[in-house]
């Protein structure tokens, strides 16, 4: 039988645990945790991929050209403000 790591959790993610258990929604605390793990590999992937997106267009805008002379960030949301 394989065996377990012993994960500790504090008290309030422990009464969450015990919540969605006791709700039908989940059998015992390890599929609990395989579902928040689920979650967090999905969003982990999507932040990875949003990251190589913005790395991808970074490259493309410095190869695009030289750059050229931009608005601040206060000047436009005084811009922003005025249009209001």
């Amino acid at each position: 039988m394989a065996q377990h790591p012993v994960v500790p959790v504090t008290a309030q993610q422990k009464e969450m645990i015990d919540h969605l258990v006791r709700s039908g929604r989940f059998s015992g605390a390890s599929d609990v945790i395989a579902a928040g793990l689920d979650l967090l590999k999905d969003r982990e992937q999507r932040a990875a991929a949003f990251v190589a997106e913005m790395e991808q267009e970074v490259a493309a805008g410095l190869a695009s050209g030289p750059t050229s002379e931009m608005e601040t960030s206060e000047e436009l949301l005084a811009q922003f403000r005025r249009q209001i």
